[in-house]
């Protein structure tokens, strides 16, 4: 079966790759897949967290970035628990809803998401906008700005 020029790489089931933290906007982001898409046959999703691991010299040991990590893919795990819960309460069923927490060391949000859409062959990059004032997105830039200008081979909803 194709999508557009691509063979899709699940057999058929189109994927979602849902970018999400704890914000308000990711929260939507989830309800609105669930909402739009909860029940149907032919979908399957994957939330994805990306935890920013700080430089190794903000902490004194390794034991400490050590701790550090846990804890933060501790809570990840947590409101990564939550949003599964709202897609599957919805109708996708719990094989069909996948999570992953990466932790990335140098590497931007927008690289991470567009590395992963290609890894997983998803067809769907779904985003919450963030809160940023448009002095704070011309300063530091803009994760779904970034993503709707350099996502290939995929659709790409950012949920306000």
């Amino acid at each position: 079966m194709k999508t557009g020029s691509k063979e899709r790489r699940d057999g058929g089931d189109r994927h979602l790759l849902v970018a999400v933290d704890q914000s308000a906007s990711s929260e939507k982001a989830v309800f609105y897949v669930a909402d739009f898409l909860g029940g149907l046959s032919g979908f399957r999703v994957t939330l994805l967290h990306i935890l920013a691991v700080p430089q190794e010299d903000i902490f004194a040991t390794e034991a400490e970035s050590a701790s550090w990590r846990r804890e933060h893919e501790e809570e990840a795990r947590r409101f990564l628990g939550r949003y599964r819960l709202i897609l599957t309460e919805s109708g996708f069923s719990e094989e069909r809803v996948a999570t992953r927490v990466l932790a990335r060391e140098g590497a931007t949000v927008s690289d991470v998401i567009l590395e992963e859409h290609r890894k997983l062959g998803s067809c769907t990059i779904v985003l919450g906008r963030g809160g940023k004032s448009r002095k704070e997105e011309f300063l530091f830039g803009s994760v779904s700005n970034r993503i709707v200008h350099q996502a290939q081979g995929c659709s790409v909803w950012i949920i306000e």
